[in-house]
């Protein structure tokens, strides 16, 4: 048995500020450390399998930790949920208007993608929310006077990249599925505002629903999301984490 370590080419890298003997080689890493980049040792890495350049970053607190992509596509696993500001870098209690576009992969039939409420107390109150239902899409919201929901028709539990686009004006919304037909929708006259914590959530909700999020539409989400986008601003899934940072990431491909 050949036991040589394969070794990366000097072309595949492309800059690094990491100390000898530390070369990243690109390739998709799983890190259970912890979850604040060291901004010091960040590299350019050249992914051998497709050539191309991301960003990625060890772990604090690890001796030798592995690198890992912390541009790319998280990995969610169903126990673990990420929150972010609703505006990407500060948070907004009341919004008129919405804008969110992520996109996802997954083989579940269900699962909680994205939810928006009003905190861990209330037992009722606003939130707007993106849920897989047995392979579909739901967007689901509750301004104030009742619960709205939007179904996509397109099957999208299938392991294939997905884009969701989201769009509220008042009380009423829209939801896309990849280049399909935009499904409209309107919510009851008599409120108009989104009232939340401010907080999103990807792939659950660490607190309880309130009374009005439906059983069937709690399911955590078990895939790889990427490219979000909330109200035209993109998400950095790893530096925009309020709490905990993601340490799972997926491949492109």
């Amino acid at each position: 048995m050949d036991n040589t370590t394969p070794r990366m080419s000097s072309a595949q890298i492309v800059m690094s500020t990491q100390m000898p003997g530390k070369m990243s080689t690109g390739r998709k890493t799983t890190a259970n450390g912890g979850s604040t980049p060291n901004r010091q040792t960040t590299n350019m890495v050249t992914s051998p399998e497709s050539n191309e350049l991301f960003t990625t970053s060890p772990i604090e607190g690890m001796t030798n930790a592995p690198t890992v992509n912390i541009d790319g596509p998280v990995s969610l696993d169903g126990s673990k949920f990420y929150s972010y500001p609703n505006a990407v870098t500060e948070t907004k209690k009341a919004q008129m208007t919405n804008m969110i576009e992520v996109t996802f992969r997954t083989r579940d039939y269900d699962g909680m993608i994205l939810y928006n409420g009003i905190g861990p107390a209330p037992k009722m109150g606003d939130f707007l929310f993106l849920s897989i239902v047995k392979g579909e899409v739901l967007l689901g919201f509750n301004l104030g006077m009742g619960f709205k929901k939007i179904e996509s028709p397109v099957f999208v539990s299938d392991d294939k990249w997905h884009t969701v686009k989201v769009a509220r004006s008042l009380t009423d919304a829209s939801l896309q599925v990849d280049q399909e037909e935009l499904v409209p929708g309107s919510s009851k006259a008599g409120a108009s505002q989104l009232n939340t914590d401010g907080i999103v959530w990807l792939g659950g909700y660490e607190h309880e629903y309130p009374d009005n999020v439906y059983e069937n539409y709690r399911q955590t989400f078990e895939g790889c999301v990427k490219d979000v986008r909330l109200d035209e601003t993109p998400l950095h899934l790893y530096h925009n984490a309020l709490k905990e940072q993601p340490t799972d990431f997926c491949p492109e491909d």
